[in-house]
């Protein structure tokens, strides 16, 4: 059921003070142009839903009173959409948290695997399917090369992205990967020099042969949706062809060591985890009909290119990089998977003579983390810049009324 339609802005009801905005954002062009969009799935609906009535009185709101002056403003809540661009930056926090603490005194390796143009039509009809081929394949591809030419269990940290930057489909599976890893009786770690353990070529090749031969194993047992331009390789012959002519195309790999250490590679991956197909920051307006957004910078003389596109088409594109529900975007492989994840790490550990991290801020909660990772107190008053806002109870029409009267500034 379609539910966009071009007197609606999805939701009714109107905020109490607007809050003053440097630029445009995601939710103002599904506002204006959601209507064009047609036979939305329910999910992608629910997920533009979402982001529109982020942070406005659509999703209710708390009242929030300063303990040092008389400063009353109110705060609207957020969807926790992993689609939101305004959602999950305190979770990205608490992940990058987690991570560090996971780190071993061993150089890093930032390593990605590229999926072929071709198979980008199949993934949008097949993306749990075909990500999850992605994942395992690239996963399986770094942990047999390794373990046959240095006899040694890795660990890998695994993320997908999926945009390029004008929003086109491009499936690709970032990797943090320590450039040693334990010895088959888990007694020693085997250490690799400034170079990775193995070339790209060779990863490459393996990635090539698992992915084709999942690819294949999918097909066979009917799990491979193939429709519209790709419905003519439901032919076993075509598929055959298919496969054949996917073997000449250029399965890359990047591989490059973390020069400035492993934090490196996480903050960059981290983005990843908890960013979207674009930011509001890049977006710069809209203008009849037409999205201008910031895409590719010239490193060299410092020029952003402008791209600009067609409001349906812009929205289009950002819908290819919608997930399947409880789809995992980051996996863990190697001595970093499952049940002994921190085993294996604190055995990488001792054996690395490396201390174990310290349990520190136990108790800290989400807004205590930002403050210490961010500097940034979400709870300073904005007015008196001395006391700290703190929840009230829930408030009436008539004190919704008072704060709109005597509170210029809303978050």
């Amino acid at each position: 059921m379609q539910i966009f339609n071009e007197k609606s802005n999805y939701h009714s009801v109107t905020p109490a003070v607007t809050p003053k905005r440097r630029q445009i954002e995601l939710a103002d062009i599904f506002r204006n142009h959601a209507h064009e969009l047609e036979n939305l799935p329910y999910e992608n609906q629910k997920i533009l839903e979402d982001i529109m009535n982020c942070r406005t009185p659509a999703l209710g709101s708390h009242y929030y009173r300063c303990d040092h002056c008389v400063h009353e403003e109110i705060r609207y809540n957020s969807c926790f959409n992993r689609h939101c661009p305004k959602c999950q930056f305190i979770e990205k926090l608490e992940w990058m948290e987690k991570r560090i603490g996971e780190i071993l005194d061993l150089p890093y390796f930032h390593i990605i695997s590229h999926l072929p143009d071709r198979f980008n039509g199949i993934a949008l009809s097949n993306k749990d399917l075909i990500y999850s081929i992605l994942f395992r394949s690239t996963a399986k591809a770094l942990k047999a090369v390794v373990a046959r030419e240095w006899k040694v269990k890795i660990g890998i940290t695994c993320i997908l992205h999926t945009w390029g930057q004008n929003l086109s489909l491009h499936p690709h599976v970032h990797c943090m990967v320590p450039g040693g890893g334990l010895s088959f009786d888990g007694t020693r770690i085997i250490q690799c020099s400034d170079s990775f353990f193995v070339s790209e070529d060779m990863i490459a090749e393996a990635f090539m042969e698992d992915f084709l031969k999942k690819l294949q194993k999918a097909y066979d047992n009917g799990q491979l949706i193939l429709k519209g331009e790709f419905s003519y390789l439901m032919d076993k012959t075509y598929f055959k062809q298919f496969i054949e002519e996917a073997k000449e195309e250029n399965w890359e790999i990047f591989l490059k060591r973390a020069v400035s250490g492993p934090k490196q590679i996480l903050e960059y991956i981290a983005k990843y985890r908890f960013k979207i197909a674009i930011e509001n920051k890049r977006i710069l307006r809209l203008e009849n009909g037409i999205v201008h957004f910031e895409g590719t910078k010239n490193h060299r003389n410092g020029e952003v290119k402008v791209i600009q596109l067609k409001a349906k088409e812009f929205m289009r594109r950002f819908l290819l990089h919608i997930l399947p529900p409880e789809f995992r975007k980051v996996r863990y492989y190697g001595i970093f998977a499952g049940g002994e994840r921190n085993e294996k790490i604190a055995l990488g550990r001792k054996l690395l003579g490396q201390p174990e991290e310290p349990v520190e801020h136990a108790d800290e909660d989400k807004l205590d983390l930002l403050k210490r990772v961010t500097g940034f107190d979400a709870t300073l008053c904005p007015v008196c810049k001395k006391g700290h806002l703190v929840k009230c109870p829930p408030f009436t029409k008539s004190d919704m009324v008072r704060v709109n009267n005597n509170s210029d500034s809303f978050p």
